[in-house]
């Protein structure tokens, strides 16, 4: 059994196009608390979300998640700002420890 050692740096970012939240930015994680439980939603919504199994670690010059495991994620809930029907974007930015022969595995 592989393991994938990545961590998620800088921000992670939900924008819905027709969500309860209106058209723009739902959701916005910087990661810039040094350990903790939760990370901070910086879009303004109140979206705080629950950091479950990951370590926060420097990387460059901000803030990590480290994901050791596979039950690593972060948990932002099931807000109904979450569930776009027009769609969305979700974007994340990753740094592999390892490659496993793809580009995530």
């Amino acid at each position: 059994m592989h393991r994938s050692f990545a961590a998620i740096v800088g921000a992670m970012l939900w924008t819905g196009i027709a969500g309860a939240a209106g058209e723009g930015l739902v959701a916005h994680y910087r990661f810039d608390s040094a350990g903790g439980t939760h990370a901070k939603d910086a879009s303004g919504q109140g979206h705080d979300a629950r950091i479950v199994s990951a370590q926060s670690v420097r990387d460059g010059e901000g803030r990590a998640l480290l994901l050791k495991a596979t039950e690593a994620y972060l948990d932002a809930g099931l807000s109904p700002d979450f569930q776009s029907p027009g769609g969305g974007a979700f974007s994340l930015w990753f740094k592999p420890h390892k490659l496993q022969g793809g580009l995530v595995n």
